[in-house]
């Protein structure tokens, strides 16, 4: 098991720049998931770590090891590309053992490995099987078995469960967290699908405009997003304008909010993000001031929740409420609007 290192990690390609100033530094045992847009980079640094493409700035260094200029080979990784690349003409025996054997393994020791694998991803009696003969979920067990099959330093996945149809993507994503857990093998996954980054990683890299935007726990980047692009990429999230307040607080919808590590700028507003969740709504009582008072203007039923779209004070609001606020809201209702102090994180741009 090893972590790695990303040290002012730049690629260009001509005059493109596919990444710029990436420095990263991962957790031994850890599973991480590169998150972001296509063209964000995200697949590039995967392929830089792989060795597959080479930095035009920077280092990377697994473990305390150099490996910027060592080949692929020598690196000592297993990746599973979105194309799977499973050779068609050999069967999941010889596709999990194809590594060992152009190392030299004999073939005792081979098949032992084979075996072993085949039991870790729930495939045992598979090895005569030919690909075409499996289902999407076999063959992406398959191909995640030969990546394991030299004992990777790395694991390193590249979307690997893009074709798969949604339940057995889900299916998939639970069995390849506990199979890294089983393992510890620090483990680095792409992809564009924040719901899947935040079911199976320890840690989010969220990319974006060719550089990280934010790295932290799934929860913590969803609930305290460093700036908008990650706001609005890690779901719906309601961007409003709020006046500094004094001691670490801010004036929102009529009413004073506390706002942790809010330090206050000279002069300006400032762009406070809440989730959905964190907009609390009642009804709006007669002789009211005004403030804080919006109107529904849609109502989506989701079954489980109820999606409330208001309009506040010329802003557009989304609140998620639970499925028994539905005998009480209407389209057209005016609602006061409210927000959970947790639920407030301002930017910083």
């Amino acid at each position: 098991m090893t972590g790695l290192a990303l040290e002012g990690i730049g690629k260009r390609f001509g005059e493109i720049t596919a990444l710029a100033d990436v420095d990263l530094a991962i957790p031994d045992g850890s599973f991480v998931c590169f998150l972001g847009p296509s063209g964000c980079g995200k697949t590039t640094l995967l392929r830089i770590v792989a060795g597959l493409e080479q930095p035009t700035a920077g280092r990377v260094l697994i473990g305390d090891e150099d490996v910027t200029g060592v080949p692929t080979s020598r690196r000592g990784v297993g990746m599973v590309f979105q194309s799977l690349a499973l050779f068609p003409h050999l069967d999941v025996g010889e596709n999990i053992a194809y590594s060992l054997r152009i190392r030299g393994v004999p073939k005792p020791e081979r098949d032992a490995r084979v075996e072993e694998l085949l039991e870790l991803v729930r495939l045992s009696g598979y090895q005569g099987r030919h690909i075409s003969q499996l289902s999407g979920g076999q063959r992406q067990r398959v191909a995640i078995a030969r990546a394991l099959a030299t004992q990777p330093r790395l694991f390193l996945l590249d979307e690997p469960l893009s074709a798969l149809d949604a339940k057995l993507r889900e299916e998939m994503q639970v069995e390849l967290r506990l199979l890294q857990q089983r393992l510890g093998v620090t483990t680095i996954m792409v992809t564009h699908d924040r719901r899947e980054a935040m079911t199976i990683a320890d840690f989010v890299v969220v990319m974006g405009d060719q550089r990280v935007q934010q790295v932290g726990a799934p929860l913590e980047i969803y609930r305290r997003p460093r700036n908008r692009f990650v706001a609005d990429f890690m779901g719906d999230c309601n961007l409003l304008e709020a006046e500094p307040a004094g001691e670490g607080a801010v004036l929102l919808a009529g009413a004073r909010y506390p706002l942790p590590g809010f330090v206050e700028a000279n002069g300006g507003t400032v762009t406070v993000s809440v989730r959905p969740e964190g907009v609390l709504l009642a009804p709006a009582g007669m002789g009211e001031d005004g403030r804080g008072i919006g109107t529904v203007t849609f109502l989506k039923d989701l079954g489980d929740t109820l999606e409330a779209y208001i309009e506040l004070d010329g802003a557009a609001i989304m609140a998620l409420a639970p499925q028994e606020a539905r005998a009480r809201l209407a389209q057209g209702d005016r609602v006061r609007v409210s927000f959970a102090p947790d639920a407030l994180h301002a930017l910083e741009d």
